[in-house]
């Protein structure tokens, strides 16, 4: 029965898109064209432009290697009817490219486990990152290995993250409805977003949860070398420090939940920000000092007031991405923000709704095939079958 399941799930694949890659390492996969036994196997087969779905396993699909335009989709998240089985690899490293003529601009990633996530620097000639789009995945680190070529109007939205580390972007990078933790699992002193070098950044509408109390040095911010950057409608919480590097950025509409929002060393660089309708509790001090010769500044700001969340954790160290962080009319958010809507993730261009819940899969599959077992001869087979899709 579980040989049909895959078949017929193959045969969707098959019958509602032109043309489809599939790595599959499950043992009693089925055989044919089009189909791979490693992930590699499927990305190195594909056309430019062409789609490859990461079929659910037990098995971990290992690394992949990308300098082709692709779209790389898994069957998401929340799929326990599944038994375990999930879509997941290991790194897939972006290479753009190695020859100067193929580009992996305008690929697409969702819907699988990660370990990292990674943009790599090529040789001479190498073409840029042009509108990469990243949703909907969960792992360690979205990062880079070396310094890549230029990364053009990328977006990194509904996924789940420890961190995103990226250089070089430019033309509207946008960082939107993710979950950004780390705590006192996570392995090294990594900041949870970091930009170096880069222009037109929005982080907005983001849970961030940081617990600095293990020593290791986690800080939910730093922005070196970045211009025209905006912070605005994110929720930090944990304990420790905000940011290590900011210069000349707005931070506007953000609930600081025990976070304090100032840099964690007087040796970098932290001045000429704008601190705006931010509610910041505890009593943290709000615009926060400056370092570097210059001065922060700000109004509107709320400080030593609870959010009044209308289910949120009982402290700023209780984290769950599940609470409802909605406002009562009540609460000093509703309402409270510099645009008229509520500070925090619940408001902004791209609000959250009442509690963050991913979509359960990104690619159609078959949750239930069973039959009436006994056919008499020449009678018709009754089956039942499900699949869902988002």
């Amino acid at each position: 029965m579980k040989t049909l399941t895959l078949f017929l799930t193959l045969t969707t694949f098959i019958a509602t898109a032109q043309t489809i890659r599939i790595a599959d390492n499950n043992a009693n996969r089925p055989t044919g064209a089009n189909i791979y036994s490693t992930i590699q196997a499927a990305v190195d087969a594909a056309l430019p432009g062409e789609t490859v779905y990461i079929t659910p396993s037990l098995t971990n699909y290992g690394n992949v290697t990308i300098s082709k335009r692709i779209k790389l989709i898994g069957v998401g998240f929340n799929t326990p009817e599944l038994g375990g089985r999930t879509s997941s690899v290991s790194t897939v490293a972006l290479l753009s490219s190695a020859d100067g003529v193929n580009s992996t601009s305008d690929s697409e990633f969702r819907g699988f486990y990660f370990v990292d996530f990674q943009f790599t620097a090529g040789g001479v000639g190498t073409l840029p990152y042009n509108n990469v789009l990243i949703e909907k995945i969960a792992g360690r680190y979205i990062n880079y290995s070396g310094t890549p070529n230029q990364l053009n109007n990328l977006t990194i939205r509904n996924c789940i993250v420890q961190g995103i580390h990226i250089v070089q972007s430019n033309l509207g990078t946008r960082i939107y409805q993710n979950v950004i933790q780390q705590n006192s699992s996570a392995c090294c002193s990594i900041d949870g977003i970091y930009n170096n070098n880069s222009t037109n950044l929005l982080v907005t509408n983001n849970l961030l949860y940081f617990n600095a109390g293990t020593g290791q040095g986690h800080i939910p911010f730093n922005l070196t070398n970045s211009t025209n950057a905006r912070i605005e409608h994110n929720l930090i919480s944990g304990n420790g420090t905000a940011f290590r590097n900011l210069l000349n950025t707005p931070v506007t509409n953000n609930i600081f939940y025990g976070t304090n929002p100032a840099t964690n060393s007087g040796s970098n660089t932290f001045q000429d920000n704008v601190f705006s309708n931010n509610l910041v509790t505890p009593a943290f001090t709000i615009p926060p000092p400056a370092n570097g010769g210059g001065t922060n500044s700000g109004l509107g700001n709320i400080t030593n007031i609870s959010p009044l969340f209308v289910n949120g954790p009982p402290s700023a160290t209780a984290w769950a991405a599940n609470y409802d962080y909605s406002f009562p009319n009540s609460s000093p958010c509703y309402q409270g923000a510099t645009t008229g809507d509520n500070i925090g993730p619940s408001g902004g261009l791209y609000p959250l709704a009442t509690n963050v819940v991913f979509a359960p899969s990104s690619i159609p599959m078959i949750t239930l095939f069973d039959n009436t077992g006994v056919v008499p001869q020449n009678q018709p087979l009754k089956s039942n079958i499900k699949a869902k899709s988002n």
